[in-house]
């Protein structure tokens, strides 16, 4: 433990490192070599800049393997067609399940019209509740549209998610 904080104090600051523990206490325990190599691959996909941005906006993302994260950016910017840019606007996408929370709610609202794209952070960044309600008019409208399939049904199943991170 004394040796991620010493690490942590090391690259971030004193300041930084007070205050990301502050947000995410549990950093403290991760191991700290994992969390360089997480951070320097953010590091070199985000650039230091960005890297910076979603590691203060988002400090549990430090928690993850890289390969967890690598799995979320490939579905976001390959099968998304959506930017590196996007994700440092609203980094906490790294910390939503694939399956469980950014795959079913993509498929749905995939079909929109491409004007009304929505941000990361609307698709992805509350309850599954929430998201119902506040998409149940379009997604009938898709249903209806699609010939009578049954809209909204996709994401009942994929764990009650909560706006809180998904499982690593």
């Amino acid at each position: 433990m004394e040796r991620t904080f010493e690490g942590m104090v090391e690259y971030f600051g004193e300041e930084d490192t007070r205050r990301l523990l502050r947000r995410q206490p549990l950093l403290l325990g991760q191991n700290w070599s994992g969390m360089m190599d997480t951070l320097s691959r953010l590091i070199g996909v985000f650039g230091r800049e960005g890297a910076v941005r979603i590691v203060n906006q988002t400090p549990t993302v430090m928690a993850y393997s890289w390969s967890t994260i690598q799995d979320k950016l490939l579905f976001v910017t390959e099968v998304m067609g959506r930017s590196i840019a996007e994700i440092v606007v609203w980094p906490a996408l790294l910390t939503r399940s694939v399956e469980k929370r950014l795959r079913p709610r993509y498929e749905l609202l995939r079909r929109l019209p491409r004007e009304e794209q929505l941000s990361l952070g609307s698709m992805f960044g509350c309850t599954d509740e929430v998201f119902r309600k506040r998409y149940a008019r379009k997604i009938a409208l898709l249903a209806e549209r699609d010939g009578g399939e049954k809209g909204g049904e996709e994401t009942e199943g994929d764990g009650e998610l909560e706006a809180e991170p998904d499982q690593r």
